[in-house]
C-alpha cells in the first residue's frame, strides 16, 4: 500500500492526468511507461548520476501501478485479456511455430490492440509472441520443473534458504505471469536466480537422502577377565 502522504503528493499530477482526453491519456501512459521500462532495463547496466531522472522513474513508477486503473476494468485485469488473446491470435496465425520478433509484443502488435499497455504484460505471452510455440513450451517445461524442485525442497528440506527460494519463485510467477518480464528487471533476477539455486538445493537434498550411513568405529575389544585371587 502507498502511504497518505505519497498519495497527496502524486493527488496534482493524477488529477491533471484525468482532466485529458483519453487519447492524451493513452499518448502519456505510453510515454510514462516507455520511459520506466528503458529506465529500469539501463539502469542496470549504466551507473547514472543524475538524480532527477531517479525522480522521475520514482514518481512515474507509482500513479502507474496504484491510481491509473479505473475500477470497472477490474474484472478484465485493466484489458490485459483482451491483450493476451489479440497477441496470441497474431502469434498463431502468422508465425506459430518461430513468433514474430524479440520486441513483436511490447513495440508492434501490442500498441495497436491498445496504445496505454505497452507490453504484453505476462512473460508467457512475450515468450510466445516473440519466439512461438517451441519457446513457449521451453519456458512453460522450465517453470513446472522449477516447481516440482520447490515443492519437494519445501517438503523434503524444510530449511530457510530453501523456503526463501521456493517463495521468491512463486513471487516471480505471480508477477511475471501477469505483468512483468524475464529478460530485465527485479523478477527476471529473481526468476533466473531461481533457475540457477533451486536444481542445486535439489541436488544437494538428494545426496543426504542417499547418503550411507557413516560406521561407527570400532570398538575395543572386551578385556579378558582376570581370575580371583583365591583361585591362584
Amino acid at each position: 500500500m502507498i502511504s497518505a502522504g505519497v498519495c497527496g503528493a502524486l493527488d496534482p499530477a493524477v488529477s491533471r492526468y484525468r482532466d485529458l482526453d483519453s487519447a492524451a491519456q493513452d499518448e502519456f501512459k505510453s510515454r510514462l511507461m516507455s520511459f520506466t521500462r528503458l529506465y529500469a532495463f539501463l539502469s542496470q547496466i549504466v551507473a547514472f548520476q543524475d538524480a532527477d531522472l531517479e525522480k522521475l522513474y520514482a514518481f512515474g513508477r507509482l500513479p502507474n501501478v496504484s491510481l491509473y486503473r479505473d475500477p470497472a476494468t477490474v474484472s478484465s485485469l485493466g484489458d490485459r485479456v483482451g491483450l493476451w488473446g489479440h497477441l496470441a491470435a497474431v502469434t498463431l496465425s502468422r508465425s506459430p511455430w518461430l513468433g514474430l520478433g524479440y520486441y513483436s509484443a511490447s513495440r508492434i502488435y501490442g500498441p495497436e490492440y491498445n496504445p496505454g499497455l505497452g507490453t504484453a504484460h505476462s512473460m508467457l505471452l512475450e515468450v510466445l509472441a516473440g519466439g512461438g510455440v517451441l519457446s513457449f513450451a521451453l519456458l512453460l517445461t522450465l517453470c513446472v520443473t522449477l516447481s516440482r524442485y520447490a515443492a519437494g525442497l519445501l517438503y523434503a528440506r524444510r530449511d530457510r534458504l530453501s523456503f526463501a527460494t521456493s517463495s521468491l519463485l512463486l513471487a516471480c510467477f505471480l508477477f511475471g505471469f501477469m505483468g512483468e518480464e524475464i529478460d530485465s528487471g527485479p523478477v527476471a533476477i529473481g526468476f533466473w536466480y531461481c533457475a540457477a539455486v533451486l536444481p542445486w538445493l535439489y541436488e544437494q537434498r538428494a545426496r543426504v537422502a542417499i547418503a550411507p550411513a557413516e560406521p561407527h568405529e570400532s570398538l575395543p575389544m572386551g578385556v579378558t577377565a582376570l581370575p580371583h585371587p583365591e583361585a591362584l
